[in-house]
């Protein structure tokens, strides 16, 4: 029988999944181009695998870097009834990626063979996959859902997905794919004469990085002095130059491809980006249901295809409807689960039927001692919190807000749940007074 995920998340079937939270997966699929580090927001990035609670399932099994608050875990537990196990490593090394942290923590690995002893359906299913986490499963001895290290290099490049958009008749954005550095310097100072207003793709880049917005000469000037300077290795390979377009909305659907070929578009929303950078999610979106059936459609063309290339497992596709009303339903295609996925299910995991729900990302001032009890306090004291039966907000990671982990840097992620959208946005309003 074919393992399911979304069966699997809506109705917990015979499977034992083992999640892992591989967040930065690109690093390991293309190299780490980008030299200037942020050690506050990386450590931040990586404790924000606990989302994965709101899909994990009892029954599985969830590697996490540290063992979360226990008060959070509580809070989890309140809204959908359930937690998997979760086992963490011994070695706490933020500069790692999980996923290395895991290969060389024997003792971590003996332990999730050993729960799983005796287990018929047991399935690895990472964020994102590369050679390491193929070494994890063939570590684990367990089958991994996922398509191959390659396959999925080749499906998360930005040109890739220009040139499949292209050859579905898909609308996209005028552009070009330029060969080189001279090519993308004439290119990009043609358009930006051309349409006042410009974007300039590195291919493999993930989370916003890559990408440079030019409006002025000056902009540009900037945007390719940074390229030459931290991509001199990678000058002659492919870029692309695009019109910034006027857009009423950005949007996200999620696809997942079974092992079988059967295409399920399980996820339409209206994103939130800060510039090139996403923010939040707003479910379910505001914009007319046309748009979802067209998203759905074209979600399933994109899944058959990327099936015969040789894709199986999530897809989290960036799209834009623009200020004329036409979808442009490939913005980028990220072959791997983005922290939208993480978000799609979260009507049925808590239980709501006719709630709206903003999720969002807060960069918040961390007092010393601060954790997450304490800002779940603070919005309980103004009875904001949401108590599974009216609407209220909702934290749901606990790490990004722990004072001693992440200094006063830290992050809160938050759903704001509401009848309606007026209503989700005066709790997103009160949730950032109050966290301020």
């Amino acid at each position: 029988m074919s393992f399911d995920l979304v069966k699997h998340i809506r109705e917990n079937d015979e499977y034992t999944v083992i999640w892992l939270f591989n967040i930065g997966v690109e690093k390991f699929l293309n190299g780490e181009v980008f030299t200037v580090k942020n050690k506050g927001e990386d450590v931040i990035v990586n404790h924000m695998e606990e989302m994965n609670l709101l899909i994990a399932r009892q029954g599985d099994i969830l590697i996490l870097r540290d063992e979360p608050d226990p008060a959070f875990l509580n809070s989890i537990k309140e809204v959908t009834g359930e937690l998997p196990t979760i086992v963490c490593p011994s070695i706490q090394d933020e500069d790692k990626s999980i996923s290395e942290i895991v290969l060389e923590d024997k003792a971590l690995t003996d332990k999730i063979r050993k729960l799983t002893e005796g287990m018929d359906n047991v399935i690895f299913v990472p964020y994102g996959v590369s050679y390491l986490e193929e070494e994890i499963a063939a570590k684990l001895k367990v089958k991994l859902f996922g398509a191959s290290s390659d396959t999925v290099k080749a499906v998360n490049n930005k040109v890739f997905s220009r040139r499949f958009a292209i050859e579905h008749s898909f609308a996209v954005p005028e552009g070009k794919i330029c060969k080189g550095m001279e090519e993308l310097e004439s290119t990009a100072k043609e358009f930006l004469d051309k349409y006042g207003k410009i974007i300039i793709k590195e291919p493999c880049g993930a989370s916003g990085k890559g990408l440079w917005v030019a409006e002025t000469p000056a902009k540009l000037k900037s945007a390719l002095l940074i390229i030459k300077r931290f991509f001199k290795d990678d000058l002659n390979g492919e870029w692309l130059v695009e019109q910034w377009c006027d857009k009423q909305c950005d949007l996200n659907f999620q696809v997942c491809i079974g092992e079988d070929g059967k295409v399920n578009v399980f996820s339409v929303k209206e994103q939130k980006v800060d510039g090139t950078v996403y923010t939040g999610s707003v479910i379910p979106p505001s914009f007319d249901k046309s748009i979802t059936d067209e998203c759905i459609r074209c979600g399933e063309i994109i899944g058959k295809d990327l099936y015969k290339f040789g894709y199986v497992g999530v897809l989290g596709i960036d799209a834009m409807l623009l200020s004329s009303g036409a979808l442009v339903p490939i913005v980028e295609i990220n072959g791997r689960f983005t922290l939208s996925t993480y978000l799609s299910f979260i009507n049925e995991r808590f239980g709501l039927k006719e709630s709206k729900i903003f999720a969002f990302y807060k960069r918040m001032h961390i007092s010393e001692g601060d954790d997450y009890s304490s800002a779940r306090n603070r919005l309980i004291q103004e009875d904001l919190w949401y108590n599974g039966k009216t609407g209220g907000a909702f934290i749901y990671t606990s790490e990004t807000i722990r004072n001693k982990r992440v200094g006063d840097t830290g992050r809160l992620f938050t759903l704001c749940i509401a009848s309606d959208e007026k209503g989700m946005m005066d709790l997103y309003n009160r949730c950032n007074e109050i966290m301020a």
